[in-house]
């Protein structure tokens, strides 16, 4: 803490306000609360499928939050400082100091606590992790080599739940056919690639990510979570009754996404799936910001225009979009190995979040 003597004396007036505040009898319904005013919108909410739109929040590093590009009738948002106000109630002054002193004494209080907050806010801005932004949360390769190579903090990395509440977000798609109805290996990212990988005979059912990513593709096994649909059960019982190797379980991106990961020059191994983030674009939530992550880049460049709608020329025309994997995603999640990845969220298109929100 800083031992200026003007702070520690700051302190010291704090300390003696709370006290006194303290001391005061406030009875009855002569009482007030300080509340942050906060503007939220909400966007297409479909039972676990999620997304969120924008706050007033204000953070040094970033130039604006924007809604998801799910959210057709809003604008992009700019972040604002949101304010206080005092809300109170005066029925009677009889039991308790009057309501102006009560107001003054919280006054002084606010300034004497700000003041004093002030050298610890500045420590915190000049700290060595002011050397990162949230755009570093994103291991994309597009990034120069050895980029936060040593980088492994335990504080960032997220548990297999927080990782599976992220995966709830994510619809996918996969087929059954047969006699016995079992669930095909391939799952689909897309509702459209589904449909039309099924033929004749098989049904496209919908499930989440979750369901599906530990359980079936890297064959982890089963958290607690919701009860899985009857036919991912039945090819998690049949994994293990046979073994891991009798089935090979791999997720497959849309055509339009293996499309933008050429162009992107984005390596894909097999059954991965390719994702995409443009700078200077980031969600509010209820975590603070969040950096989306889509699986299609197209998604990008609508939430980026709409950002840049609403602040002129003064963003570039043409957003910096960078590329990942869901894998070097969840790999990091897992370890560690980004800063704030507890920020990160997926998005899917907007089309498959409807067709989910109608299968399940």
């Amino acid at each position: 803490m800083n031992e200026n003597p003007k702070y520690v004396m700051r302190w010291y007036v704090t300390l003696v306000m709370i006290g006194v505040a303290s001391m005061l009898q406030i009875q009855g319904s002569d009482a007030f609360v300080v509340s942050p005013i906060v503007q939220r919108k909400t966007s297409l909410s479909t039972k676990n499928l999620k997304t969120r739109g924008p706050a007033t929040l204000d953070f040094p590093w970033l130039d604006h939050h924007v809604p998801s590009p799910h959210q057709n009738n809003m604008v992009p948002t700019q972040i604002e400082r949101g304010s206080t106000f005092l809300k109170m109630s005066s029925d009677s002054d009889d039991d308790g100091p009057g309501i102006g002193t009560i107001v003054t004494i919280v006054f002084f209080l606010v300034v004497f606590v700000g003041t004093s907050l002030a050298p610890m806010l500045d420590a915190a801005r000049n700290s060595p992790t002011g050397d990162l932004n949230l755009g570093d949360s994103v291991v994309t390769r597009q990034d120069p080599p050895g980029k936060l190579k040593n980088y492994e903090n335990s504080s960032d990395k997220l548990s297999r739940t927080k990782i599976q509440e992220k995966l709830n977000r994510v619809p996918v798609f996969y087929l059954v056919s047969g006699p016995n109805r079992e669930m095909q290996e391939k799952i689909y990212l897309s509702f459209e690639d589904a449909t039309s990988a099924a033929g004749s005979g098989a049904t496209v059912k919908c499930t989440t990510l979750d369901q599906v990513m530990y359980p079936l593709v890297l064959k982890r096994g089963r958290m607690r979570m919701a009860p899985p649909p009857l036919e991912v059960q039945q090819a998690e019982e049949t994994l293990q009754a046979q073994g891991l190797s009798t089935k090979n379980f791999k997720l497959i991106p849309s055509k339009a996404a293996i499309k933008d990961a050429a162009e992107t020059k984005t390596d894909l191994a097999d059954g991965d799936i390719p994702l995409f983030v443009a700078d200077r674009l980031a969600f509010a939530g209820d975590a603070g910001p969040q950096v989306p992550l889509f699986f299609e880049k197209a998604d990008c460049i609508t939430s980026y225009d709409r950002l840049r709608e609403s602040r002129g020329d003064r963003i570039p025309a043409q957003p910096n979009i960078r590329s990942t994997t869901l894998m070097d995603e969840l790999y990091s999640m897992e370890k560690g190995t980004r800063p704030a990845v507890s920020q990160l969220q997926f998005y899917s298109t907007a089309d498959d979040l409807m067709r989910a929100s109608e299968m399940l």
